[in-house]
């Protein structure tokens, strides 16, 4: 919340106080990978989330470390079991996220996998029967089919 007042007071200021919105964005995505790393989500995969992907899954580990911080510091008893309770549906939502990311990176995955066949195919009709590239093509083809499935 203070380094977006800091980019605020940069805009209004014309540059000459507060914080560059570009520096903000660099510091954000650093500290949006670092969260990553600390909940072990495998760079590849963070890589791969589309960015609303990416922002539903940090939002809930942000809620999550919140949520801890407030438990080690509660003292009421009920209160604490009432804020594990929040932290336990938070850790559960984390799941269902993960779950709906792992299934749409598959699908990205089996996409462009299936519009490469089919590129291929296409490649392949249009080359010369009996040429190299055509036989070239039916193995990647076969391959390709074979991962696919």
């Amino acid at each position: 919340a203070q380094m977006k007042e800091e980019v605020e007071k940069f805009r209004q200021t014309d540059g000459k106080r507060g914080l560059d919105p570009n520096d903000f964005a660099k510091v954000m995505a650093d500290v949006d990978g670092y969260v990553a790393i600390k909940n072990k989500i495998d760079i590849d995969e963070y890589n791969e989330m589309t960015i609303g992907e990416r922002s539903d899954m940090l939002s809930l580990m942000y809620t999550q470390e919140q949520k801890e911080k407030e438990i080690r510091e509660e003292q009421n008893p009920k209160k604490k079991a009432e804020l594990e309770k929040d932290l336990d549906n938070i850790k559960l939502d984390i799941q269902k996220v993960a779950n709906s990311i792992t299934t749409g990176v598959t699908t990205r995955e089996q996409d462009s996998l299936e519009i490469d066949i089919l590129m291929k195919k296409q490649k392949w009709k249009n080359s010369e029967a009996g040429s190299d590239v055509r036989a070239k093509l039916k193995k990647e083809i076969a391959k390709d089919l074979k991962k696919r499935n």
